[in-house]
């Protein structure tokens, strides 16, 4: 399987060379940003720094997308998601850079935020949560003269979360409008719900100034997510989607993947237990995790194609994550076994590494061979860095 892995790297740095000048999406999620993350660490990978030649390029296109006017702000699709990535960069010392000055973006980034607390827009991906990641990473990076701006960034998010929260049976939750519906929902995914509040909140009551007033919001989004959890005698997973408050009625399956479902909240949990060092929390997080792992047909899983978002080496990364910060050999054996059909899906998807149909591949992080590289390096070495991009952590 190795080789084939290593097979389907070369296809994806061909794909991205050839491909990269034709987009016009600079986002790390979603666009260009994510495919120069993927020819960083693939030239670290190799040993080879004329592959970094083409991830600076990249760099350089998306400063010709932003010199051209592209304004969008977010995480996935825009600033917020470039600059993190320039800054992830340089701390992983890809490059250097005393030619970029991203303070220079703050205050746009911040009142793009501070926007988004008006609309209650917590969302990781194209909300709050997203900025809030990038200004961590500056409070933890950035000179001591620049930290003071950066923990004020991060606390007026606290208070956002503070104030937005609503009183459930067991703790606290956040809700979010559903985008088909209009209905108020509790949205419990990864990718725009309460998952990444936890795990936005893991990452904070990690950093020592914000450990105490963040812990009581962690610890009320866990007790009110935990009281959600399926009877999974009943039902293939233990969390739903999300929940509707105006019929009081939810479908109580979810997919297998990183966007929704159990996986991507069980990693969370995981990573909770640690961080609170609670034991409870951390047996009920391997269990559900354990659960995930014997899920494996198309109707248990919903996986019908390669991608990170909700495909099969989106779960070969989450596998390999927890087999990492976990050394049981269940979630090594779900590694290979997704690692395995995201070869066999990615072959069989026109977006994605197909050849002869579709001639142009969809090149993102997420949802596209981006994401499928970077998701095999990590899988095949310890380059797994990049992966807190997507809120995923190695714990020691």
């Amino acid at each position: 399987m190795i080789d084939n892995l290593q097979s389907v790297l070369k296809t994806i740095n061909n794909i991205v060379n050839e491909q990269y000048a034709s987009r016009k999406q600079l986002g790390l999620c979603s666009g260009l940003s994510g495919a120069a993350l993927f020819q960083f660490y693939y030239s670290r990978y190799t040993q080879d720094n004329e592959i970094s030649n083409s991830g600076i390029d990249i760099l350089g296109e998306c400063i010709s997308q932003i010199n051209n006017g592209y304004m969008y702000p977010t995480f996935c699709d825009g600033f917020a998601g470039l600059t993190w990535l320039f800054d992830h960069l340089e701390q992983q010392n890809f490059i250097d850079l005393d030619t970029i000055d991203l303070d220079s973006f703050d205050n746009y980034l911040y009142n793009s935020m501070l926007l988004d607390f008006d609309k209650k827009n917590y969302d990781f991906l194209h909300g709050a949560i997203g900025y809030t990641v990038y200004f961590l990473e500056r409070f933890k990076n950035s000179k001591q003269e620049n930290k003071l701006r950066y923990k004020s960034y991060i606390e007026s998010f606290i208070e956002f979360l503070e104030n937005s929260s609503v009183r459930g049976e067991k703790g606290i939750m956040w809700l979010s409008k559903d985008y088909e519906t209009g209905n108020e929902v509790y949205n419990l995914g990864l990718s725009h719900g309460v998952a990444s509040i936890i795990g936005i909140l893991n990452q904070l009551c990690d950093t020592k100034e914000f450990n105490v007033r963040c812990s009581p919001l962690l610890m009320g989004a866990v007790n009110e997510l935990l009281n959600y959890k399926n009877d999974i005698e009943l039902f293939p997973s233990y969390f739903p989607s999300w929940i509707s408050f105006s019929s009081q009625e939810y479908y109580k399956k979810s997919r297998l993947g990183w966007c929704y479902g159990d996986l991507g909240i069980g990693l969370q949990l995981f990573y909770t237990s640690k961080i609170l060092k609670n034991t409870d929390l951390e047996t009920e997080s391997i269990e559900i995790l354990t659960h995930c792992a014997t899920r494996r047909s198309p109707e248990q899983t919903s996986v019908d194609d390669g991608a990170v978002c909700h495909g099969a080496f989106g779960n070969a990364l989450i596998f390999n994550n927890i087999y990492v910060n976990t050394g049981k050999m269940i979630f090594r054996e779900a590694r290979d076994y997704w690692l395995e059909k995201g070869i066999e899906l990615s072959f069989e998807d026109d977006k994605l590494l197909k050849i002869g149909q579709n001639e142009l591949k969809e090149i993102s992080l997420l949802t596209g061979v981006a994401g499928i590289g970077l998701s095999i390096i990590s899988c095949l070495s310890d380059l797994n860095k990049w992966e807190n991009s997507i809120m995923l952590y190695h714990h020691e």
